[in-house]
């Protein structure tokens, strides 16, 4: 692949041309997300590639050369969304990039600021069966490179207030997890995991309620926003 400046160059004044020209590679392992992002895609006269694992992008880049790659940030066994996105960053360097991602900011995926590549978008997946929200993503992550279209950075996450860890020990509670086994597999102590459910519970500002389960409360915020996380 030729990389050099010019070529760089001709490639960011080719992505100002027309959608027919536009080249976009979605990599998603969820067929019902796919399928959907692909359709609105073709059906605004993109040509699109839609691929389900970081190998198998990988090769599809070779030959199909997109001008942007829109990327799921879990994708099953394999690498990484994000080390994909990284990866392309460094080898495609024309390419635009947009993370899509349920979580509303990369703190509540379990990542920070630096797993991102530069300039790198961030899209709601809960948003782009909206066509117009897509479209406006997609420009100004073609034109701009992404670095202004960020969801994390426009709305306000719920999970904000919670530290690394605290939203771990939320994550596994979401799991379905007992108090012993997130200890066990947090390498710490039950009573400290009770300390952090304490603290959970104050910066969610979950209030006492005889007819509310604490746990369970705290298992539907954290599924309402980031769906039923996997028994790792």
């Amino acid at each position: 692949m030729n990389d050099s400046t010019g070529y760089v160059a001709y490639r960011l004044i080719t992505m100002s041309a027309s959608p027919e020209s536009r080249r976009l590679l979605v990599v998603e392992d969820d067929p019902f997300t796919g399928a959907l992002l692909s359709g609105v895609l073709r059906n605004h006269g993109f040509e699109v590639r839609r691929e389900v694992s970081a190998a198998d992008a990988r090769d599809a880049m070779k030959v199909f050369d997109a001008d942007a790659a829109l990327i799921d940030i879990q994708l099953g066994d394999g690498p990484s969304g994000i080390a994909l996105s990284n990866l392309f960053y460094t080898v495609y360097p024309y390419c635009a990039l947009a993370i899509l991602t349920r979580f509303p900011d990369p703190h509540a995926a379990g990542l920070v600021e630096e797993d991102l590549p530069p300039g790198c978008g961030f899209l709601r997946k809960d948003m782009i069966a909206d066509s117009e929200y897509l479209l406006k993503a997609l420009e100004e992550i073609l034109t701009d490179h992404g670095s202004d279209y960020r969801d994390d950075l426009t709305s306000t996450s719920p999970f904000e207030n919670l530290t690394d860890a605290q939203l771990d020990v939320l994550k596994l509670v979401a799991a379905g997890l007992t108090n012993s086994a997130i200890a066990h597999k947090r390498n710490t102590s039950e009573s400290a995991v009770e300390q952090i459910f304490t603290a959970i519970k104050k910066a969610l500002d979950i209030k006492n309620d005889a007819d509310l389960n604490t746990r369970t409360e705290m298992a539907r915020r954290y599924i309402q926003v980031a769906g039923i996380p996997e028994r790792l």
